[in-house]
C-alpha cells in the first residue's frame, strides 16, 4: 500500500523528476510556504524548474546542486508538469515564477510582502519598483539595484549585500538569467538576510512593463514560449535546445519509467528519521527507488550537508542516486 504523507520522514512534498527536484505543491500551497519562512525570517531558497533548467543541469553541476538546496521547488511549464505526472509525481499543475508573483502582488493583506528587486536590463527594475509601489495590493518594493552584467564577484560586494540587507526585505527577486543568478544566490546565500531568496528572470521586464506577458490563451494552451519568441527572438535557439531535452528525456526516461515504477520503499522513513540522529543513513537492500523516496533523500541531504554518509549502497542504487544527482 503507497505510504500516506505523515508516514513520510519529512512533510515535504518533494519528489526528484529525472534528476531535478519539483515539489508538490499548487499555488496556494507555495505563498504559504513563502508566508511562514517571512513570518519566521528563515531563509527560503525558491526556484522555479522549467526546461532550461533541466537542459542546463545536464551540464552544470553546480547550477544543479543550486535546485537541491532550494526549500521549494515549483514546475514552471507544462512539459514540466507532463514529465512528472508521467512518472507517477501528484502535481496539482504548473505554478510559473510569474504567476506566484502576480498572486502575491494581487492579494489584499495588512502586511505586505516588502521585495527588493535586483537586475534585469538597465532601468527595469526602477521602473518595476516604481509600478508596484503605484498599484500593488499584497507586494511593495523597498528597493532595487541594476548591478550590469559584471562577474558574480563584482555582483557581490560589502556594499551591494548591505544595501540589500538594510532594505528589510522580506523576498529578494534577481533578474540576472538562470545560470548566473542560480550562481549569485548560492555564492551570497550565507551573507543575505532577506528570508525568502529567489531567480524570477522575467518578473522584473514584466512589472516594468518593458516585455508584455503572454495572454491568459497562449498560457492555457500552454504557448507562452511561443508569444515569448515573439517577444524576444533571441530565446528560440534556447527553446529549441529545451525541446531536444525534453524529447531525449521522454525517449530514454519517461517511457522506460512508465513501465516499470518503482514504489514507494516502507523502510526508508524510519532509517532517514534515524539519520537524522546517527548521520549516517542505511542503504541495505535499495535498489530504484520511487520518485517520492528520492525526494525524501534529497530532503535529508539538503539538511544534513556534507556530514551525512550512506552505508551500503549497491550498484543498483548508486546507478539511481547517481543519474537523478543524488550521488555521491
Amino acid at each position: 500500500m503507497k505510504r500516506v504523507m505523515d508516514q513520510k520522514a519529512f512533510d515535504r512534498p518533494l519528489h526528484v523528476v529525472h534528476g531535478i527536484p519539483l515539489d508538490s505543491v499548487g499555488l496556494e500551497g507555495a505563498m504559504a510556504v513563502i508566508d511562514r519562512a517571512i513570518a519566521a525570517r528563515k531563509p527560503l531558497l525558491l526556484s522555479t524548474p522549467n526546461m532550461n533548467f533541466y537542459t542546463l543541469a545536464q551540464h552544470d553541476a553546480a547550477f544543479r546542486q543550486s535546485l537541491f538546496a532550494s526549500g521549494l521547488c515549483l514546475a514552471d511549464g507544462a512539459p514540466v508538469v507532463a514529465l512528472a505526472r508521467l512518472a507517477g509525481v501528484p502535481l496539482p499543475g504548473r505554478v510559473a515564477g510569474s504567476d506566484l508573483f502576480e498572486a502575491l502582488r494581487d492579494r489584499r493583506t495588512a502586511a505586505p510582502i516588502k521585495v527588493y528587486l535586483f537586475g534585469g536590463p538597465q532601468g527595469a527594475a526602477e521602473k518595476a519598483a516604481a509600478a508596484l509601489n503605484a498599484s500593488a495590493k499584497g507586494v511593495i518594493c523597498v528597493g532595487w539595484a541594476s548591478p550590469g552584467f559584471g562577474t558574480i564577484a563584482e555582483m557581490s560586494t560589502d556594499a551591494i549585500l548591505s544595501k540589500i540587507n538594510a532594505s528589510g526585505a522580506d523576498m529578494l527577486v534577481i533578474a540576472l538569467g538562470a545560470q548566473k543568478g542560480q550562481a549569485w544566490l548560492m555564492h551570497n546565500a550565507g551573507r543575505l538576510t532577506v528570508p525568502v531568496r529567489t531567480h524570477l528572470g522575467a518578473v522584473v521586464n514584466f512589472e516594468a512593463g518593458t516585455v508584455a506577458r503572454a495572454p491568459a490563451l497562449y498560457r492555457k494552451l500552454a504557448l507562452e514560449w511561443l508569444w515569448r519568441i515573439r517577444q524576444e527572438p533571441r530565446l528560440a535557439a534556447r527553446y529549441r535546445d529545451d525541446a531536444l531535452t525534453l524529447a531525449r528525456l521522454f525517449t530514454t526516461r519517461s517511457l522506460p519509467g512508465f513501465l516499470s515504477r518503482p514504489r514507494d520503499n516502507d523502510a526508508l522513513p524510519d532509517r532517514i528519521r534515524a539519520a537524522l540522529t546517527s548521520g549516517m543513513l542505511d542503504c541495505t537492500g535499495l535498489g530504484r527507488l520511487s520518485t517520492g523516496d528520492l525526494g525524501q533523500i534529497a530532503e535529508l541531504k539538503r539538511r544534513m550537508g556534507p556530514s551525512l554518509l550512506m552505508q551500503n549502497v549497491a550498484p543498483a542504487l548508486e546507478h539511481c542516486l547517481t543519474i537523478n544527482g543524488l550521488w555521491p
